[in-house]
This record gives structure tokens, sequence and C-alpha cells, in this order.
């Protein structure tokens, strides 16, 4: 670590020295003075004294360590990094160096300078503390899973005992994930094609012709094993539409789904929120969850491929599995599809009622390519 420099340091701080919102809200509550501020030199802005802010920047910094050796290791100076990984300071503030100032004093305020160590520096070399973990990461777990189920699709493999905690499935996966869908909600479920009615004109699918298949047609998807019927259905009528991969001037049959009962589900439909890196008790294992979360919802969001290999749908039914031997009744997951849609998979058919279906011609197709 580099030599204690001296040099002047702010005293105060106001919302405005800061991009982070958290951190915004926090400086407005604490203030209990208005004036010029010592860092930014705003004037008539609510104040509050570094000192204050001692917490919250300890709690951050905890998820960053020094770096021992740039022959071995890539750092960035620890102002970098923060500024990097979570939009801190204002810009203007970094770029002209005073927020690292206010770093420094924050941290100083509580720096024992009998300790024998220097006192922190915002141009100082570090890297996350994940970078030196000498443990495999929840994402390293499921990635590892997945390799094993391919690899071995004969083997008995459980997602339970792969490495997880049972505190990170039980607790976190299913406490944190698990929501209701109250009884009576509108689902959707789409088939191509049609059939021909009495009157020799195309009429949509309806009842069991649109619900699952029949065991016996019942080909693996990325929740269920071949000849088990479990029911994919959407949130939006167009996700629906969407899954099915219709193409232009084609006909879809579209069936509204209505829950019979109170339904507990996982939802991965959504982004998990970031911990918050200043009031986040057990910050780096919050990061590997919400991590390990985004795995799941990617494996199960994938777009299916028709040659793909059934192999390659043993992580994600390892994943549902385990979701439904927990007594959960479906999954929800993003739609491969349909942008901000949401598709949900539910282990029992029998826990919906297949209402009222239409008929409806595809006019358009967009496509985006990379």
């Amino acid at each position: 670590m580099s030599p204690y420099r001296i040099r002047t340091e702010p005293r105060t701080c106001c919302p405005d020295c800061f991009a982070n919102s958290w951190l915004r809200d926090y400086v407005k509550e604490k203030s209990r003075e208005t004036g010029t501020c010592g860092t930014c030199r705003r004037r008539r802005r609510p104040l509050l004294p570094v000192c204050d802010l001692v917490g919250p920047f300890a709690n951050l910094l905890s998820y960053y360590t020094p770096l021992e050796d740039p022959y071995l290791e890539s750092g960035g100076t620890l102002i970098e990094l923060i500024q990097w990984d979570w939009e801190v300071f204002r810009d203007d503030l970094v770029e002209s160096g005073r927020a690292g100032a206010l770093l420094e004093s924050i941290m100083h305020t509580d720096w024992d300078d009998d300790s024998g160590e220097f006192p922190l520096s915002a141009i100082d070399s570090y890297i996350p503390r994940s970078r030196r973990w000498y443990h495999d990461t929840l994402a390293d777990i499921w990635d590892r899973f997945c390799e094993q189920v391919i690899e071995n699709p004969t083997d008995d493999l459980q997602l339970c005992d792969s490495g997880f905690h049972e505190f990170v499935l039980n607790e976190d996966l299913l406490g944190r994930t698990t929501i209701y869908l109250s009884a009576g909600t509108t689902l959707y479920r789409a088939r191509l094609g049609f059939t021909i009615g009495p009157d020799n004109h195309p009429q949509p699918y309806s009842g069991p012709d649109i619900g699952p298949p029949p065991i016996a047609k019942a080909t693996p998807g990325r929740a269920n094993k071949s000849g088990r019927a479990v029911l994919y259905c959407a949130d939006q009528e167009q996700t629906a539409i969407a899954e099915v991969r219709p193409v232009r001037g084609e006909y879809v049959s579209i069936a509204e789904l209505y829950t019979l009962q109170e339904l507990r589900i996982v939802d991965l439909s959504t982004t998990p929120d970031w911990p918050n890196p200043f009031a986040t008790e057990h910050l780096s294992y919050e990061i590997e969850f919400s991590s390990l979360l985004e795995a799941f919802a990617e494996e199960l969001a994938k777009p299916l491929r028709r040659r793909d290999d059934v192999a390659d749908y043993l992580p994600s039914q390892k994943l549902a599995e385990f979701i439904e031997q927990a007594g959960i009744d479906g999954v929800r997951y993003p739609s491969a599809m349909a942008p901000d849609g949401t598709n949900i998979v539910l282990f029992n058919p029998l826990l919906v009622k297949i209402g009222p279906s239409k008929l409806v011609e595809i006019s358009n197709i967009r496509i985006d390519y990379s």
C-alpha cells in the first residue's frame, strides 16, 4: 500500500456529491444543516459530516481487498473499481479527484493511527474479493452441475446433492422467489394450426386438444422429461403465440386458461435486485446469489432448437424437479421468443380450467439477428 499522503480532505458532503440514489437519499435524511458543501462546493445544500458515512462505506469496501502482486493478478485503483461497479460518485468529481478525496476522508475518520497500517488511499490498487475466493461460487457450482448431468445423462444426479447448501436452495431460492397466483388468474396457451369444423371451416383447437399433449406423445422440454405431461403457458396472449414460432400467414389457436386455486410459483422472470452495497449484510454472498438466480432464469429461457440434444434439457429439468418436490406448483421464467414476455410451466395441468379459444392469423413476424 502506498505511503500516507497529507492532503486537504473534505469534512462535509451533500446529496449532489453522489450518483447512487440510495446515498443521495441517505444524506438528505441524515442531514441536520444546510450550507456550502465541503466536497463539491455547491451552496445551500443539505450537509452531512463525512464521519456519518463510515458504516455504509465500510460495508461497500468489504467487497474489495488490496492487490498483492501485480504480476500475478490485475486490479484497478479503489476509486475506479467502486465507481465502475456501483457508480457511487458524480463523474465530474471522480475526474477532478474530489471523489477520491471524499472517499479517503470518510474512511480516515475511522482510522486508528496506532494500528501500524497506512490509511486507505483511493488510488491504491485493489481487486474484488471474489477474485481471490478459494471456494466455488454458487454460479460455479451450477455450471459444474450442468456439465455433469449433460455428460452423464443416465446418472441420478440431484440438485440438492451437487454442492449447494440446503439454506441456499430452501431458504433463499424457494423463500425469496415464491409468489402466489390467485384463483381465477388468466393465463394463455397456444397451438399451431386448427381443426376443421362440421361446416368445413377452420376452427381453433379447444378443450383437451389445446391442453397438454397425451403422456404417450409428451416429448422432453425444459421442465419435463419424455412421457411427463406438464402445461406450458404464458402470462400474455402475444407471448403464448410467439412461443409456438409461427410463420407469416400461419394460423394459431389460442386459449384462455383460468387457475382453479391459489398457486405457489417460483418466479425467475425478473432480474433479481442487485444488493445495496452500502446496507446489505453479507454483500459477497448476496452478489453470488443474484448471479445464481440469473443463471437459473437463463437456463429455462434458452431458445429451444428442434435439433437440440435432449441431454441439453437435463439441467433445467433437474431444477424443475427440485422445485416441484418442494411443493411448488410451477415456475415463471422469461420468454425466449417475446421480449419482456413471461412463461409459466405448471407441473399439474389440472390446476387450470381451459376456457374459450380463438383462431388468429399471423400477419407479421419481426426478426432480430446477431
